[in-house]
């Protein structure tokens, strides 16, 4: 709100302020505080949006911390002897920067870490010593008033207050001696009564108005001044009452802050990922809160746009290594739709313009050859097509177009073929986004075994979609983070048909119905089989669950929801046991864990 107001108060002379920033910012630039001068230009950009400069002069900034970030990385223990020559020099905003930069170079490193809480110690209690002598003046100050107005009782209080802060400073004592002296004159009772009167309407009036603190300032006056009368206390203990519930909800919305700057720290450093576990973290502790909100769908949105970025790169150099083997190979139609792929997805990009020329010329040599080529394309294009396969038949069409582009019907196939493709990838992509919203829902309800198969089938239907792999990850992650015990530790292999069985400590009652199984096994048969689990006690086998072990060669994780097996929580069950039924079973992990 502070900000705004300023914001406010700056744009009824814009011209002039922002002109003012700009002039801030290029000298704080100039001494090398850079961190200042980007506010500053920031708050230009924010008077004036379409100017150049700020931004400019952003990106130079942006390229120094880059500069710096590197140099830090080269000799970090420099940096660290530097912030903690500034800690010592009691220089601490500066030297806390020098230690979040350590901390962005090895996030692991304690030590930055206990400094930069040092700082923040070290700045409370300055900030106490500031606050303490701006209310000890404020005391002073509202206490001479009071005197000089004759305002002896109200005065008194101040000066008391003002003693409770600095007992050593003898001013307060001796105006509070002075107003006894004076008090004890008859007249004084008249004022006390007139004064009490005032103190209580006045306090009323305040309270009417919630200004609480002033309210309740003014009925302890009265309270000072009368301390037999009950209806001061009686107020006062009225607003306590109210403050203490706003103080609770402030400490809400105090939290909430944190984490929301932790959150926009990581956005500027562009760590979308931990940006948005900071949001998640302040909309869970206030689910109102809009700033949030806001901020983490903007993290989502740079994050998939980044995750995006990526996987164009990754596109362009696949397409350009293999561009290139097939060129070596003189498959040179294959490698020019390889270079034309390269080139769609980096259109700026010199070398698959000149491979594609380098490969026209050589085609353009071997023209003799081109009709058969071209039909035997167009063959294999129109079965492709015929088959359903839209996206080889699309690769040659593209193939047939490079040998004789002059044809319109490899054109005609290549815009049908697409069109097709792109129809198809808009079902499949509303498919997608349905998936996950159910994989959300349940990952959110913290239903994780099926939230799992919601984000593998999202995983099926769109491979290159790096989210659901991540959500795995997170789930698989939180799960091992949560383990309450290890039944296999190191890694075993069960054969075929064979039923091992292992023993273990039964599960406290309180968790077991938030118990997962968390498995990570490999499969050492050339085809799909499945594992069967049972569980029981001392009195025999109390129940089970089967696993499906796809056909490949990776190290799986498998995440079974056993806690709402009534036989699970109901029982004391202290073994286990897997067959594994036609195939040979490689397991690393085989662990009880819960979901909180």
């Amino acid at each position: 709100n502070k900000i705004n107001e300023q914001l406010a108060l700056q744009r009824k002379d814009l011209d002039k302020n922002y002109q003012i920033s700009v002039d801030k910012a290029d000298s704080l630039l100039a001494i090398e505080e850079f961190t200042a001068a980007q506010g500053q230009y920031n708050l230009a950009l924010t008077l004036k949006p379409g100017e150049s400069y700020p931004k400019t002069k952003l990106t130079e900034i942006d390229a120094h911390f880059a500069t710096q970030r590197r140099a830090f990385e080269e000799n970090y223990a420099n940096m660290i002897a530097k912030a903690d020559s500034l800690f010592d020099a009691q220089q601490y905003m500066s030297s806390r920067e020098q230690y979040e930069f350590a901390l962005t170079i090895r996030p692991d490193d304690a030590y930055p870490q206990q400094r930069i809480m040092d700082i923040e110690k070290e700045l409370t209690l300055i900030a106490k010593r500031e606050k303490l002598d701006n209310e000890y003046q404020t005391l002073i100050a509202e206490g001479d008033k009071l005197f000089s107005a004759g305002h002896y009782d109200l005065a008194t209080s101040k000066y008391k207050e003002a003693q409770a802060i600095k007992s050593m400073d003898d001013y307060p004592q001796k105006r509070i001696e002075e107003i006894q002296q004076l008090l004890l004159n008859a007249a004084a009772q008249k004022e006390l009564d007139e004064n009490y009167s005032k103190q209580v309407l006045l306090a009323a009036r305040l309270f009417n108005e919630d200004k609480l603190e002033d309210a309740k300032m003014a009925y302890q006056n009265a309270l000072e001044l009368k301390s037999y009368e009950p209806l001061p206390q009686q107020k006062i203990e009225e607003i306590d009452s109210i403050i203490d519930a706003r103080i609770r909800q402030a400490e809400i919305d105090a939290i909430y802050q944190v984490h929301l700057r932790k959150g926009d720290s990581l956005l500027n450093l562009q760590a979308y990922a931990d940006a948005i576990a900071a949001y998640e973290e302040a909309i869970r502790i206030k689910p109102s809160g809009k700033e949030a909100l806001a901020n983490m769908e903007q993290a989502k949105t740079l994050k998939t746009n980044r995750e995006r970025e990526i996987a164009r790169q990754e596109t362009f150099d696949n397409a350009i290594r293999n561009g290139d083997m097939l060129f070596e190979e003189k498959s040179y139609e294959l490698a020019k739709v390889e270079f034309e792929k390269a080139l769609a997805a980096k259109s700026s990009e010199k070398y698959p313009q000149q491979k594609i020329v380098e490969i026209d010329d050589i085609l353009e040599r071997l023209a003799a050859e081109r009709q058969q080529r071209y039909d035997e394309a167009i063959t294999k294009a129109d079965v492709y097509f015929t088959q359903g396969n839209y996206k080889d038949a699309l690769i040659e069409y593209k193939i047939a177009r490079s040998i004789k582009p002059e044809e319109s019907y490899p054109n005609a196939k290549i815009a049908e073929s697409e069109k097709i493709i792109e129809e198809e990838l808009k079902v499949i992509r509303g498919q997608y986004d349905v998936v996950i919203a159910e994989a959300d829902n349940l990952y959110n309800s913290k239903i994780y075994d099926k939230a799992i198969q919601s984000y593998q089938q999202a995983r099926s239907m769109l491979p290159d979609e790096p989210y659901p792999v991540e959500m795995i990850k997170k789930i698989t992650k939180y799960l091992d983070d949560n383990a309450i015990t290890d039944i296999v530790k190191e890694r075993i292999v069960i054969n075929s048909e064979v039923t091992e069985r292992f023993e273990f400590d039964p599960i406290p009652v309180n968790v077991r119905k938030s118990n997962y199984v968390l498995v990570k096994a490999r499969n050492l048969t050339n085809q799909s089989f499945k594992m069967i689990f049972s569980y029981g006690g001392d009195n025999g086998k109390n129940g089970g669950f089967v696993v499906q072990v796809p056909q490949d060669e990776e190290m799986n994780d498998f995440i079974i929801r056993v806690g709402n097996q009534y036989k699970w929580f109901a029982e004391d069950n202290n073994w286990m046991s897997i067959y594994s039924q036609n195939g040979d079973i490689e397991i690393s992990i085989f662990r009880i864990t819960t979901s909180n």
